[in-house]
């Protein structure tokens, strides 16, 4: 590259980055010629939560997961509801990043290690902006017999996804609609997001996906039609998390979805054979995974869910097998 330009390959937007100057992202800086990534080890949000939260439903319910953010995102969607910190846009983001305590990729493998937390989630933010941060982290859980996660917009580069496919067991990639005008407003490309969802599938890391129902802009049945006839595509076992919007950031004038809404949606994908649809965001009794038979295989409530109908990755009653990881 001319001038000490630097490009990017950690998403699909290969940002080509001038000295002093960062990506899309915010947080991938050029310094004199050499991509630095200005986050690492610099966290801004880190919680144990339970799994159900991600939300990931078909990936050892009722477990604790150590859950770790930055600043910044490669997208800019209005609807945001994390805003505060993807959105958080400085004018030194070393300075910035300065201001938060370091956590090394070792300090967070002592801290599962020792509270026996058994999985490690990168989000709050695009985890994709940060992969080196996550990746090393990635390679020491590895080595400690602790699983790691993904909650993403799915915008990662195929250089990126090649790498995570080695170490993550399984990932939440967001849908957020099957409108490409409407993905590329937000920043992104429908595509992309598609063949990476099957990307994942395919690679045997379980997969699940969750779409952010919003009124006006992918509520329309014809839209929840294309979504559910584009994850039938792929398998009817792949987990469909439907998802209630609640007014903010940009999107405050914008009414929060109706369980009537989320209800239709779920029956659209019915229609398509999917097994496995929750309803999130909303009390509704649309939590719990059953089998085609009839047996209840995990029962929720809120945030957390019990085994009830498997062994050995199977129903109790009929013995079909479950989709995802459970023993």
């Amino acid at each position: 590259m001319p001038n000490q330009v630097v490009q990017c390959t950690a998403c699909n937007h290969y940002c080509r980055i001038s000295p002093d100057k960062t990506g899309t992202c915010g947080v991938r800086l050029n310094k004199n010629g050499v991509l630095y990534l200005a986050v690492h080890s610099r966290p801004s949000a880190v919680h144990v939560d339970p799994i159900e939260k991600k939300p990931l439903y078909h990936f050892y319910p009722n477990s604790q997961i150590f859950s770790i953010g930055t600043i910044g995102c490669n997208f800019k969607c209005d609807f945001c509801q994390n805003w505060s910190l993807s959105m958080e846009r400085p004018g030194d983001i070393e300075d910035r990043c300065q201001q938060e305590d370091e956590l090394t990729p070792q300090q967070v493998i002592d801290f599962c290690l020792r509270k026996k937390i058994p999985s490690i989630a990168f989000t709050y933010n695009e985890p994709t902006i940060w992969i080196e941060y996550n990746l090393d982290i990635c390679k020491l859980a590895h080595q400690n017999n602790i699983k790691t996660v993904y909650k993403t917009n799915g915008f990662m580069s195929p250089e990126v996804r090649s790498e995570l496919v080695k170490y993550i067991s399984a990932i939440n990639i967001d849908l957020k609609c099957f409108n490409e005008a409407s993905y590329i407003k937000m920043g992104g490309r429908l595509k992309e997001i598609c063949d990476n969802i099957k990307f994942f599938f395919d690679n045997n890391i379980t997969t699940e996906v969750t779409t952010l129902i919003i009124p006006g802009l992918n509520d329309s049945p014809e839209e929840l039609t294309q979504i559910a006839q584009f994850l039938s595509s792929i398998s009817t076992q792949i987990p469909w998390h439907l998802s209630a919007f609640h007014p903010d950031y940009k999107m405050k004038n914008v009414s929060r979805t109706s369980l009537t809404t989320l209800e239709r949606a779920r029956e659209i994908g019915k229609q398509f054979k999917l097994q496995n649809i929750y309803l999130g965001n909303v009390s509704s009794q649309f939590t719990s995974t059953i089998c085609d038979c009839g047996q209840e295989l995990v029962n929720r409530s809120g945030y957390h869910g019990m085994v009830t109908g498997i062994r050995s990755g199977k129903c109790v009653s009929c013995g079909k097998g479950v989709y995802g990881q459970f023993d």
